[in-house]
């Protein structure tokens, strides 16, 4: 019978042998409360005579050896979701030979080093200490918006390119982009004896491709990504006393991953209790009564109405640049909720050429039904911020301020090189008819 089958399994050079009923029992429950259970049960307690780290191993290489043909179709698909859920739920990747090349390179300047170590020490387990880490850096840093509005090319770019200008970064120098965040962190993980791997379509290069990090501390996989999303950034988040969402717990089940939520939001009320200064305080006080506000607006509606609101009152000149465009869209989405569904606003960031930075641009459609393709309706009013005010314009007026150079679409490298736009990221109705070359 098959419940005495026997399942051998070499990993970290032993071979195991374990029963395949209890295995399978892992792949063929109904729901995956047993599964849950084991994946959030204890980290240091064997399961079934060996480590839980080795028992994964065994149970994905099992799942990836048997195939139940035997079962009916959905059988065989619950089946490979369950092996694809295990494989999501393991330390895998980080198994391998940390791939970052430039490991034990990241220069720092000496008192930003000290500066963030100081804040470190204020918490006792290496995962508290590592998320104070990318709390403080997140708080500290924001997004340059020359780089990001001439699409991660040319001269911009290229100030950023140079693993050297770490040394120049601080609380004073701080508009950075992702490979800069990711750098410093994997100087504080490989001292802090953390296992780590970049991600990156080319971790071998320095200043090329969007990275973000993964790593392996007190049992959890983390991954840290915090200008994954532009415009819904943790550089931004943490300023306003928003939740980071771009630092995530990847393995285990629901319960350890609301534990890994409850150790951010005590790291983060504990950083923000030792640290913050008054007016800190009272700004995210403000933020919170403001975004409540524009959520209880979100009811009105008169598009007019909510947009003047918008226009009055989110302008916040005590953020930086990228970080006052993202609150601005943060504002916008949460009283527009309602026209942001029915496609009746769409958002996009161009570049503002006159000072090479980037801009927030709305579209505005008051007939719009909510219907898949949005460029079939005529959106004749538009409304650019700057980072300074807002501006009301016609499709007239604002067709007109491309054409003089003033504004501009943001174009990545490849769609230069390749003569393959993204239409998609242009506003509907507004065209751009001088695409920039590589020396902006």
């Amino acid at each position: 019978m098959s419940n005495d089958l026997i399942f051998t399994s070499k990993v970290s050079g032993i071979n195991y042998k374990i029963g395949e009923n209890i295995l399978n029992q892992y792949y063929c429950c109904e729901n995956n409360e047993q599964l849950e259970d084991m994946l959030d049960s204890d980290d240091t307690i064997p399961l079934h005579g060996i480590s839980k780290h080795d028992f994964l191993r065994v149970l994905i290489e099992f799942g990836n050896l048997k195939n139940y043909k035997r079962g009916t179709k959905a059988q065989r698909q619950n089946y490979k979701k369950i092996l694809s859920y295990i494989k999501s739920n393991t330390f895998s990747i980080l198994d391998q030979p940390c791939n970052d090349a430039f490991k034990g390179e990241y220069p720092l300047n000496t008192d930003f080093y000290e500066y963030l170590m100081e804040n470190m020490d204020l918490f006792k387990s290496t995962t508290q200490k590592l998320i104070c880490l990318y709390y403080t850096l997140c708080k500290t840093f924001t997004f340059d918006e020359k780089f990001y509005a001439t699409g991660q090319h040319g001269k911009y770019a290229e100030i950023h390119e140079n693993i050297k200008r770490l040394c120049e970064i601080n609380q004073i120098n701080n508009k950075v982009v992702c490979y800069e965040i990711v750098s410093i962190i994997a100087r504080f993980a490989d001292e802090l004896g953390i296992k780590y791997m970049v991600n990156s379509l080319d971790a071998t290069s320095y200043g090329k491709w969007h990275k973000s990090i993964t790593l392996l501390v007190d049992g959890n996989v983390i991954l840290m990504d915090p200008t994954k999303l532009m415009l819904f950034d943790d550089l931004y988040h943490a300023k306003v006393g928003l939740p980071l969402s771009n630092i995530k717990c990847q393995n285990g089940g629901s319960i350890k991953q609301n534990r890994f939520k409850q150790t951010i939001e005590y790291v983060v009320s504990h950083c923000d209790k030792y640290f913050d200064d008054e007016d800190t305080r009272q700004y995210k006080q403000y933020y919170k009564k403001l975004f409540d506000k524009l959520e209880e607006l979100n009811s009105l509606t008169d598009i007019d109405v909510k947009l003047e609101c918008i226009r009055s009152n989110v302008h916040e000149e005590r953020l930086p640049h990228f970080d006052r465009l993202s609150h601005a869209f943060t504002c916008m989405n949460k009283i527009l909720k309602n026209e942001v569904a029915d496609g009746k606003i769409m958002f996009r960031c161009i570049h503002n050429k006159t000072d090479n930075t980037t801009a927030l641009a709305v579209a505005i459609n008051p007939e719009s039904k909510g219907v898949a393709d949005p460029y079939k309706f005529i959106y004749n009013k538009y409304m650019i911020y700057d980072g300074k005010t807002f501006k009301k314009y016609t499709q007239g007026e604002l067709q007109d301020l491309f054409d003089s150079g003033k504004f501009g679409y943001i174009y990545r490298r490849t769609e230069l090189e390749e003569e393959s736009v993204n239409f998609e990221s242009h506003l509907p109705g507004i065209f751009d008819y001088n695409p920039p070359s590589f020396d902006v």
